[in-house]
C-alpha cells in the first residue's frame, strides 16, 4: 500500500499548535525514560516535558545539569538519536565553566564519530544560522570545529539525506531545513540532490517533503523545484512532477461546484502546495460564484508563480503586460477584496493609467474603496467629475466600501441628484451600503418612477435599510412595476421585512403575475413568512 498521501501531508503540518505540542512532549518524555533508570529523577524530569509547554524535546538531558549527573550517564545521552537530546546532553555537560557552544566544539573537536557535527548542523539549522557562523562565537576552538565539520561535509549530506527520507515527519522536516543552512542551499536544492543517489521508487517520499515544506509556509513545491533544477536535473523534475501530477488526478473531482465548500477549499489548498501545476483547474475557478473559492484560486495560481496576490494582480494590471481586459478585471476585484500588500498603490495607479480599458479603470476604483478606504477619496472626487457615466459609477461604489465617514455620506447624498441611470443607481446601492436612512424618502420616490435599473436599485436598498415604511412601498411595486426584476425583488425583499403589509401583496402575486419566476418567488416569501399558498 502506497503510504505518501499529500491530504495527509498537509494535516501533519497543520495539525494545531496544541496537539503539536504534546506529541513532541511525549517524545521528550520517551527518551527521558529510555535514559533515566533513577525514579527521583524520572518524576522530577521527565515530566518537564509535558509541563514546561517547550518544543525543546532535550529540556530534561539539560536540566541534569542541577542533578550532580555521573559523566559517563551524560555521555551515553551522546548516543541519542534525536539531536535535541545531544544537545541537552551538551548543555548539561557545560555547567564546568565553559558556554555550551564551547562544550560542543571541544566535543566535535575530539572526532569520534559524525554525532557531534550532525548535533551542531542541526542546532545552527534550527536558528536559521550556518554551522560556521555559529561557531564562530563558540570561543577559540570554534573555527577549528566549523572547519572540520566543513572537511566531513560529503558523509554529514549522506547521514542528513537518510533522515530526509525518514518516515516520522519532525526528522524529515528538520533535516530539509538544516541540511539546507549548512549547504546554504534552498530545500528544493537539497531534493533534488539527494535523488541523485536514490532510485524512483522514493520518489513520492521526496515529493512529500518539499510539499510539508510548502504547506509549513515555504514555496509552491513545483514552483520551488522549477526555480531550483539546472539543466542536469531534468530528469528527476519529471519525477517528481510525475507524482504531483497524480495528486492533481485526485483532487480534481473534489474541485466540483456539486462538492462541499469546505471539501472544494481543502482541494484548492492541496494544489496550492504543488503550484504551478493544477493552474489550469485553478484559473477555471476565478469565475466561481462564490468569492471564497474564487480568492482562494487566485492566491493558489499567484502562489505557483512563486508571488504574493498583491504582485501577480500587479504584474496583471501592468499596462505593458499582454493581459486580456476579462483577467485584469478578475484581477482588480481579487486585489480590492484583500489586504493584500501594496493595494492602495497598484490601484491608483490603475485608476491613473489611460493606457488601460476604461472599464478596468473603473472596476480598479470600485475596489480601491474595500483596498483603501478613506484613503480612496481623493480618487473618488476626481472621478465624481469625470464626463464618464461609468467612472462616476466606480466612484460611488468605492463610496459604498468606504467606512462611514461624514464627507462619503455627504458625496453619496449628492449623488442621489444623478440623472445618468448607470450612476444613480450606483449612488442608490451606496446609500444602501452605509444605512443612510435620512435618504429613504428619495429612494421611495425613485422606486415609483425612476429607469428600470434604478427601481431595481432602490427596492433592494429599501429591504437592506429595513425601515418599516418599505413594506407598503414594496408591496405597491410588486403590484404595478412592468418590469419582472423589480417584482421578483419587491417579493423577496416582502418575504424578508414581513409586517402586515407584506401578506396581501405576496398572495397577489402568487395567484396572479405573469412571470413564473415571480410567482414562486412570492410563494417562497409567503412559505418564509408563516403561510402556506403554492404559486399556480
Amino acid at each position: 500500500m502506497r503510504w505518501f498521501c499529500l491530504g495527509i501531508a498537509l494535516w501533519l503540518v497543520s495539525t494545531p499548535a496544541a496537539a503539536q505540542s504534546r506529541a513532541l512532549g511525549a517524545r521528550c518524555k520517551e527518551s527521558c525514560l529510555r535514559h533515566l533508570t533513577e525514579p527521583r529523577l524520572r518524576t522530577v524530569l521527565c515530566g518537564r516535558c509535558l509541563t514546561d509547554n517547550t518544543h525543546d524535546r532535550g529540556v530534561w538531558a539539560a536540566a541534569l545539569k542541577d542533578h550532580a549527573t555521573r559523566q559517563d550517564v551524560l555521555e551515553e545521552i551522546l548516543k541519542d538519536e534525536d539531536w535535541q537530546v545531544r544537545w541537552g546532553s551538551i548543555r548539561a555537560m557545560a555547567t564546568r565553566g565553559f558556554s555550551d557552544l564551547r562544550e560542543l566544539s571541544r566535543w566535535i573537536m575530539e572526532g569520534r564519530d559524525l554525532l557531534p557535527c550532525l548535533t551542531a548542523i542541526h542546532l545552527a539549522g534550527s536558528r536559521k544560522q550556518t554551522t560556521a557562523a555559529m561557531l564562530q562565537t563558540a570561543g577559540s576552538m570554534g573555527p577549528s570545529s566549523a572547519a572540520l565539520c566543513w572537511s566531513k561535509r560529503e558523509e554529514l549530506r549522506k547521514a542528513l539525506e537518510l533522515e530526509l527520507y525518514s518516515t516520522d515527519p519532525i526528522v524529515r522536516r528538520e533535516a530539509l531545513l538544516h541540511l539546507g543552512s549548512f549547504l546554504e542551499q534552498p530545500p528544493a536544492r537539497v531534493v533534488l540532490n539527494a535523488m541523485a543517489t536514490r532510485p524512483p521508487q522514493t520518489d513520492e517520499a521526496a515529493a512529500l517533503v518539499l510539499v510539508e515544506d510548502a504547506a509549513a509556509g515555504g514555496p509552491a513545491a513545483g514552483a520551488a523545484v522549477l526555480k531550483a533544477a539546472r539543466e542536469p536535473d531534468a530528469a528527476r523534475v519529471d519525477r517528481l512532477l510525475a507524482v504531483w501530477a497524480t495528486t492533481l488526478d485526485a483532487q480534481r473531482p473534489r474541485l466540483k461546484p456539486t462538492q462541499s465548500l469546505s471539501d472544494r477549499k481543502e482541494a484548492i489548498g492541496i494544489l496550492s502546495a504543488i503550484g504551478p501545476l493544477g493552474a489550469a483547474e485553478l484559473e477555471k475557478l476565478l469565475e466561481d460564484p462564490d468569492v471564497s473559492i474564487r480568492l482562494a484560486a487566485a492566491r493558489a495560481l499567484a502562489r505557483g508563480e512563486g508571488l504574493t496576490l498583491g504582485l501577480c494582480a500587479k504584474q496583471k494590471l501592468d499596462p505593458a503586460a499582454k493581459v486580456p481586459t476579462a483577467v485584469r478585471l478578475q484581477w482588480t476585484e481579487f486585489l480590492g477584496r484583500t489586504e493584500a500588500e501594496s493595494c492602495a498603490e497598484t490601484l491608483k495607479a490603475a485608476v491613473a493609467d489611460h493606457r488601460l480599458d476604461d472599464g478596468v479603470r473603473a472596476a480598479a476604483l470600485a475596489a480601491l474603496g474595500g483596498c483603501a478606504g478613506a484613503g480612496a477619496l481623493g480618487e473618488v472626487k476626481r472621478a465624481l467629475g469625470s464626463k464618464s457615466p461609468r467612472q462616476r459609477a466606480a466612484a460611488f461604489d468605492a463610496l459604498a466600501q468606504i467606512p462611514r465617514v461624514p464627507e462619503a455620506a455627504q458625496l453619496i447624498s449628492q449623488g442621489l441628484r444623478e440623472v445618468e441611470p448607470e450612476v444613480l443607481a450606483a449612488a442608490i446601492n451606496a446609500v444602501a451600503a452605509q444605512r443612510l436612512t435620512a435618504k429613504i424618502p428619495e429612494l421611495i420616490a425613485l422606486i415609483e418612477q425612476g429607469a428600470p435599473e434604478v427601481r431595481l436599485a432602490a427596492a433592494r436598498a429599501l429591504v437592506l435599510i429595513g425601515d418599516s415604511r418599505a413594506a407598503s412601498v414594496l408591496g405597491r411595486a410588486l403590484q404595478k412595476d412592468p418590469l419582472p426584476e423589480v417584482r421578483e425583488a419587491c417579493a423577496k425583499g416582502l418575504g424578508e421585512l414581513g409586517g402586515p403589509d407584506a401578506p396581501g401583496p405576496l398572495t397577489h402575486a402568487a395567484e396572479k403575475d405573469v412571470s413564473s419566476r415571480v410567482k414562486y418567488v412570492a410563494s417562497e416569501s409567503l412559505r418564509k413568512l408563516g403561510f402556506s399558498r403554492a404559486a399556480k
